[in-house]
């Protein structure tokens, strides 16, 4: 036993395979899975699904023979412990507590309000374990059935600092309760109940996000509640040969299949997630034409089975660190991923064309060494608090910002 989470598919087969055994709505539950996965690892947006039934209880698609999903959370504690240790099973016990007052706004929230809940990256870094933060958009709409709720909900992945993600939940209620800690962040999910409650919340995000320069997008409020109302048509609509995969891949599974049988289409589907959605919620038109998603081989092989279309991505898949383990190569280490991001990031954002240029310039240069004026990171890291500087372009940083120390990087003079 140890405290470092493990190598594998970001995709837990073996947990699939027992969770579907009673499971009712199997195969939308397995292409949600597989879906969660893949947007996880390459840092996109997430769509998905709650139903918060008239016992109070909150189910999810597939996992309804399980209960309310405190039982499934439950579970994953267990299974930490066990398998990893005190550590990670803490934080997973973190997390849970940080759901569960969620669940309490869901039931006491009037219809069309949004919860936010922030999980930021720990406190002490957990080998494995990302270094990246998670915010949940849950959204209130009726239900067909009388005294239920659906829950409309979005993950977004992003690196705001805890100080900033304590800014922006204080700024939705106006106070002051929330600390630049992980308990005190994941411990207070904040709600609007405001009859446009998502765009309150969002300007909110959008104050803190336009602080400073970001190497990671932030994209315009409209585009980011279509996704959440309709993410999965979005989905199908933008990337139809991903769907066609995920949709063999979660048949096979329900028919009995093991994972050995399809290893090869395993591996061209996190490959080719890896490129296809870097182009996902650009802001753009959903509605991309088919041009772009084939080379010229590949356009005439179009009659073929989609993996066999895509037969050149059959290779080994990179390590990626998510929550939920290890699981294809750290985006922040591939500079096309995050050219990608930064040119996404200008599209997205609001403002003149000359300060979105500027952006993606800045967002850019961020991701080498020598930053965008040559003198390193504009953003480095204090190493005795281990907090961020903001250093002025141009110049240096002579002492912390934060404890006043010396020893700072880039407290050249």
């Amino acid at each position: 036993m140890n405290n470092t989470l493990e190598t594998r598919s970001a995709f837990n087969f073996n947990d699939e395979q027992e969770r579907i055994k009673n499971a009712e709505n199997v195969l939308p539950s397995l292409r949600a899975q597989l879906r969660a996965a893949l947007t996880e690892r390459e840092r996109s947006w997430n769509s998905f699904e709650l139903h918060h039934l008239a016992n109070g209880s909150v189910t999810a698609n597939g996992f309804e023979h399980r209960g309310d999903l405190d039982n499934s959370y439950a579970l994953s504690v267990g299974k930490a412990k066990e398998q990893y240790g005190d550590t990670i099973a803490q934080r997973y016990t973190l997390e849970n507590r940080g759901y569960s007052l969620v669940k309490e706004q869901l039931k006491s929230l009037p219809l069309y309000s949004t919860v936010v809940l922030c999980s930021p990256a720990p406190d002490k870094e957990i080998p494995g374990y990302p270094g990246y933060n998670l915010m949940y958009f849950y959204h209130i709409t009726p239900s067909e059935r009388p005294g239920e709720r659906t829950i409309k909900a979005l993950s977004y992945i992003n690196e705001f600092s805890k100080e900033e993600q304590a800014d922006f939940l204080n700024g939705i209620s106006g106070s002051n309760v929330v600390d630049a800690t992980e308990e005190s962040i994941l411990l207070n999910p904040n709600g609007s109940s405001d009859a446009n409650s998502f765009e309150h919340i969002y300007k909110q995000l959008e104050r803190v996000y336009q602080k400073r320069l970001r190497n990671f997008p932030l994209y315009a409020p409209m585009v980011m509640q279509d996704f959440m109302l309709h993410g999965e048509t979005i989905w199908h609509s933008a990337h139809k040969d991903l769907t066609e995969m995920i949709d063999t891949i979660s048949t096979r599974i329900m028919q009995g299949e093991n994972e050995e049988d399809f290893k090869s289409e395993l591996r061209i589907l996190y490959n080719f997630a890896q490129r296809s959605l870097y182009d996902l919620s650009s802001g753009a038109d959903f509605n991309t034409k088919d041009e772009w998603r084939y080379s010229t081989s590949e356009k005439a092989d179009k009659d073929k089975s989609v993996f066999a279309r895509y037969s050149s991505y059959d290779h080994e898949i990179k390590n990626v660190a998510t929550t939920c383990g290890l699981s294809g190569e750290d985006v922040a280490n591939n500079p096309i991923a995050m050219f990608s991001i930064a040119v996404r990031t200008m599209l997205a954002n609001p403002g003149s064309l000359q300060q979105r240029i500027t952006m993606l310039s800045a967002s850019f240069s961020l991701l080498t060494e020598e930053g965008p004026d040559g003198k390193g990171t504009l953003y480095p890291k204090c190493p005795d608090c281990n907090k961020e500087n903001e250093r002025p372009l141009g110049g240096y940083v002579k002492e912390c910002q934060h404890c006043g120390k010396t020893n700072i990087a880039c407290g050249k003079t």
